[in-house]
């Protein structure tokens, strides 16, 4: 036991223990936008299930639930006990006006307006993603960025291809 002890001390006086990244300025930019997004995402995809007129609308929707509902716990895990990049769940004013919008449509209005606002949303989150897993310093969020992005790029494909559907009908 006192050779444990004795070899414990000895790592953590050399500086061999778990190394505990600084957290830049895109580090804690990234974690609320991040929440945000996630939140947002999984509020309006679930108005999506019972509004969309579309059954591709409503795949769309339950891929996004389903995908940012792993984002959020996975980036849960990240923070959960981590005070400097803790962030409350709020959306901000411009999400919510979009979700009050939806709110006021249905079957291939709301559908439209859903998937326009997807491909938005989805064409502003990737580069926020691409900066934190190019140039954020904490290594458990840019190994979360770069995890989700393939899932977002694939959100925004499926989006980009259901708005064009649309425009020819």
């Amino acid at each position: 036991m006192h050779r444990s002890v004795f070899l414990a001390g000895l790592i953590l006086m050399c500086g061999i223990g778990p190394a505990v990244a600084e957290v830049n300025d895109i580090d804690k930019a990234f974690v609320p936008m991040a929440v945000q997004a996630n939140m947002t995402e999984i509020q309006e995809a679930q108005l999506a299930e019972k509004r969309a007129g579309s059954n591709d609308v409503k795949l769309l929707a339950q891929r996004i639930i389903r995908d940012h509902s792993g984002a959020r716990g996975a980036l849960e895990k990240i923070t959960g006990a981590r005070p400097e990049l803790t962030e409350p769940a709020k959306q901000s004013p411009e999400q919510r006006g979009a979700q009050n919008r939806l709110d006021q449509l249905d079957g291939a209005e709301f559908d439209k307006a859903y998937v326009q606002l997807q491909v938005e949303r989805h064409e502003k989150l990737i580069p926020e993603f691409e900066q934190e897993s190019e140039r954020g310093t904490d290594l458990d969020l840019r190994a979360f960025a770069v995890k989700q992005l393939p899932g977002l790029r694939e959100h925004l494909e499926m989006a980009r291809k259901l708005s064009a559907q649309m425009a020819n009908r």
